[in-house]
């Protein structure tokens, strides 16, 4: 999903984790991807796993500052 804010392009990843080797794939890419510092990269500015009756998603929000705006033609955005 992505969606547009006054100061930027966002995307938002959503990932349904379905064992605990998923988790730990999951929370290893977190990991990686705080690393990340490059302008052709996008920049993980937040994460959360979430617990709801024992089941796990991932969500991570994406910056995608760098990334012109119409590169996202066609895909539905909110306004600010």
């Amino acid at each position: 999903m992505c969606f547009y804010v006054e100061d930027g392009t966002y995307a938002m990843k959503k990932v349904l984790i379905k064992s605990n080797e998923q988790l730990e794939l999951v929370r290893e890419e977190i990991r990686v991807s705080s690393l990340f510092n490059h302008p052709n990269l996008l920049l993980l500015l937040n994460h959360a796993i979430i617990s709801v009756k024992e089941k796990f998603s991932s969500f991570q929000i994406l910056c995608m500052k760098a990334v012109e705006s119409n590169a996202f033609h066609g895909i539905p955005s909110t306004g600010a």
